[in-house]
């Protein structure tokens, strides 16, 4: 009887925080298939059987060139339109150049210190500039 108070209070917060990630994430971004699980996302809806190409371009005839999935916890954005494709990589080239943050890069990768965990910015533009003169130089690859 002691915890029933916090009990509702828990499930109450639960449910408030449930309902304003659900508003967040339902405004200003492409459409969503239906069925997602918590964890999972839509893995359950891509089969094994059938080619991961053929799923996608059966889900881009139901809600259009863009949309997004859920792969586990991510949303991914799936473009299926080679116009749509070619305005990301050239209109809006430097919004997708970056990598999603990750915990595992951020504590194993020295706080993004790496090239291949670095987010795209000032420090990955340094970083791989060193590397390709110093790594990928003639004198360098000469010596392999």
């Amino acid at each position: 009887m002691v915890l029933l108070p916090y009990l509702l209070a828990i499930i109450s917060g639960l449910l408030a925080l449930f309902l304003l990630y659900k508003r967040r994430s339902k405004s200003k971004s492409p459409p969503e298939p239906a069925g997602a699980w918590p964890v999972i996302g839509h893995l359950l809806q891509l089969s094994p059987k059938i080619s991961l190409a053929r799923t996608l371009g059966a889900m881009a005839d139901n809600y259009g060139p863009v949309f997004t999935i859920r792969l586990g916890m991510r949303r991914t954005l799936v473009v299926s339109n080679w116009e749509t494709v070619k305005e990301c990589f050239t209109t809006n080239d430097k919004t997708f150049s970056s990598r999603p943050p990750s915990s595992f890069h951020e504590h194993i990768g020295y706080n993004y210190a790496a090239l291949g965990s670095a987010p795209y910015g000032p420090y990955w533009l340094e970083i791989r500039k060193i590397v390709v003169h110093e790594l990928l130089s003639n004198r360098s690859l000469e010596r392999l």
